[in-house]
């Protein structure tokens, strides 16, 4: 698990903020560019307004959907991230 979902600090609406720096401190630090080897979009969601009154989010499987390599999810595109190979 990378995170949660949520809503503090300054956001319009529930989001994970997730990015990779160079340094500790996040004031100090620069951003670095980072791609996810691989993912499964599951779709996109269409409407965030479920998301604020705490409901199910409505997902179109149809955007965005299937596998993906070496990207980053789109905004609003919901994801799955496959299991670690067994070793």
């Amino acid at each position: 698990m990378i995170g949660l979902l949520g809503n503090s600090g300054n956001s319009d609406a529930p989001h994970l903020h997730f990015h990779v720096m160079d340094a500790p401190s996040p004031l100090l630090a620069n951003g670095l560019p980072y791609v996810f080897r691989s993912f499964e979009g599951d779709g996109e969601v269409t409407d965030d307004k479920a998301l604020d009154a705490r409901e199910p989010a409505v997902i179109d499987t149809a955007v965005l959907a299937g596998p993906h390599r070496d990207q980053l999810p789109r905004d609003a595109q919901f994801v799955t991230f496959p299991a670690a190979a067994a070793r």
